[in-house]
């Protein structure tokens, strides 16, 4: 995927890899997945449940960070790009991830609440392998808090749970090969 707008990639990231304003973005299929043709204008057709976090400011780190964790691609959008006044100008008004986990979110506007989870999990069961599986707890561990470690367990499965360093509770495992 190759987008023709100007932006500043996220420090481990390509060109290629992060869409803003003023590009059409293909994907493998060849469908138009997301589309940012004019300013304050961007589509993106969910073909699932996505979560979408309001940060504490944080949104441009948070979301750098899943996308260091998990890859895909990162499309991020400022207040300024978004024509918003509600906030600074570089705020995060509208960020997404794409590719094995999709994540979106933003920067909290003033008078807003941000991210605070409580009986809640984010389940990744199942959705990788189980090497990937350990890199993706591992990395979400660093400088977070591992509640229960990524390990068999009596019931034959192997899961584990990590609150990462943005507070999201999240749900790793797999069940055994047969």
């Amino acid at each position: 995927m190759t987008p023709h707008g100007s932006c500043a990639p996220h420090h481990n990231q390509s060109m290629s890899d992060i869409w803003h304003l003023d590009q059409n973005v293909t994907d493998v299929t060849g469908d138009v997945r997301h589309v940012a043709s004019e300013v304050g204008m961007y589509a993106v057709r969910m073909t699932a449940l996505q979560i979408y976090v309001s940060f504490p400011g944080t949104a441009r780190e948070a979301l750098g960070f899943y996308a260091d964790v998990f890859g895909g691609e990162l499309a991020l959008f400022t207040y300024e790009e978004f024509n918003r006044s509600d906030g600074p100008p570089d705020a995060i008004a509208h960020g997404q991830l794409n590719g094995a986990v999709a994540l979106a979110g933003s920067d909290a506007a003033a008078g807003e609440k941000s991210v605070r989870f409580e009986g809640l999990m984010l389940s990744l069961l199942g959705t990788a392998e189980p090497a990937v599986l350990h890199e993706w707890f591992d990395k979400l561990a660093v400088d977070g808090r591992v509640i229960d470690p990524l390990a068999p367990k009596p019931w034959g499965a192997t899961d584990g749970q990590v609150v990462d360093r943005h507070g999201l509770h999240w749900l790793i495992g797999y069940e055994p090969e047969s």
